[in-house]
């Protein structure tokens, strides 16, 4: 026969490996086995250092005012009541809706960011405009702030009919009065002039020495034409560096 103490220590020894069994059972069941006393927390919206979370676009504009004005065009490229007009100009678009998109499903950031993202990346020059800089500046992935971009793109572009159009009979006539007002000239609508746009490197075809111009850099050459108001109304590019304004400005449909 078994002594007390030995049903003692054989119940002692089930207790410890049921105790072992449970704890097993419960370990299997969990994703970590241990946690540290303070959870690492993840990167914060990088957003938010320059607008808080709007529930409206309304919400939104009035956030961004506590940047100062050198702040805020360091930031966006562009002052402050530029950019909240593009931003109500396409706020709207159906580029923006999950209707107007493929992708189905999770809603879209706020079109604030994804306008902020945008105007920063054609701000920029050089390496600086890329995605992997963005993913920094941001905290969001590079695929991500090419959809922003691409998207933002897309919006402004639908634009186009509305705001870059040739002065009808009409409005003509007014322009020249206000240009004859001014300066004395008449029967002006606009001022045309050329200007070069760097390229961000040389072309890889066998004319691209001729994207270098006066200045020894590669470049388009780019004929503007602007209204007394300072509106653009009628662009025309493609040429090299090398080109004369005079040469372009032939070859024009507008010419």
């Amino acid at each position: 026969m078994l002594s007390s103490n030995q049903n003692d220590g054989d119940s002692v020894e089930e207790a410890k490996d049921a105790a072992l069994a449970s704890t097993i059972k419960h370990c299997e069941g969990k994703r970590h086995l241990f946690r540290p006393a303070k959870n690492r927390k993840g990167r914060a919206d990088c957003f938010s250092d320059d607008l808080p979370p709007p529930e409206t676009v309304e919400e939104a504009t009035v956030a961004l005012e506590w940047l100062t004005p050198e702040e805020f065009l360091q930031k966006c490229r562009m002052t402050r009541a530029a950019f909240n007009w593009v931003l109500s100009q396409t706020e709207d678009n159906e580029e923006f809706t999950t209707a107007g998109n493929i992708r189905k499903g999770r809603p879209q950031a706020p079109v604030v960011h994804q306008l902020m993202v945008f105007l920063k990346h054609i701000g920029t020059e050089g390496a600086g405009s890329n995605s992997q800089n963005q993913r920094q500046m941001f905290g969001i992935g590079q695929g991500t702030a090419d959809v922003y971009r691409d998207r933002v793109m897309r919006a402004i572009l639908k634009l186009r009919p509305t705001f870059y159009t040739w002065p009808n009979k009409d409005e003509r006539k007014k322009l020249s009065k206000k240009v004859m007002k001014k300066t004395g000239f008449p029967n002006v609508v606009g001022v045309a002039e050329g200007t070069l746009f760097p390229l961000a490197f040389e072309p890889e075809t066998e004319d691209a020495p001729d994207s270098k111009g006066r200045k020894h850099t590669c470049t388009l050459t780019v004929m503007i034409v602007c209204d007394c108001d300072r509106k653009i109304r009628y662009c025309h590019s493609g040429y090299p560096g090398s080109a004369h304004d005079n040469r372009v400005c032939r070859n024009m449909d507008l010419f």
